[in-house]
């Protein structure tokens, strides 16, 4: 990643890896919505994070293998990868199928992050 937008956003992943959590709200706005696949949206930077903490209790974060990555402009940044996760109730290491779209502010702040995922191998057996 080169681009001044995603130089930021693997710093961000970098942070929610290491559920560095004060860190993470840095990269957001206050009012930023967060949106996973078709379920309903949060609002705000700290709705974001309980989500996430949240999934983390599910699956644990790893090493994500990165499949492409864009600055469309100077707000709106796209990164395709397979996230590697640890299930938690079994150890097991899953890969999720995963495109997420950025939005940013004039601050350069998250304001819209939707996440498209594959999270069917968190559940399965």
């Amino acid at each position: 990643m080169s681009s001044p937008l995603l130089v930021k956003l693997e710093r961000m992943v970098a942070a929610l890896t290491a559920k560095n959590w004060e860190e993470a709200k840095t990269y957001y706005a206050p009012d930023m919505l967060y949106r996973v696949g078709s379920g309903e949206p949060v609002y705000g930077s700290q709705a974001a994070v309980d989500f996430l903490d949240s999934f983390y209790q599910t699956a644990t974060p790893a090493d994500h293998e990165l499949r492409g990555a864009w600055q469309i402009d100077d707000r709106t940044a796209i990164v395709e990868m397979d996230a590697k996760y640890i299930r938690n109730r079994d150890g097991k290491k899953i890969s999720v199928a995963c495109c997420d779209v950025y939005r940013f502010d004039d601050a350069g702040l998250i304001v819209e992050w939707r996440v498209y995922p594959d999270v069917s191998p968190v559940f399965q057996e």
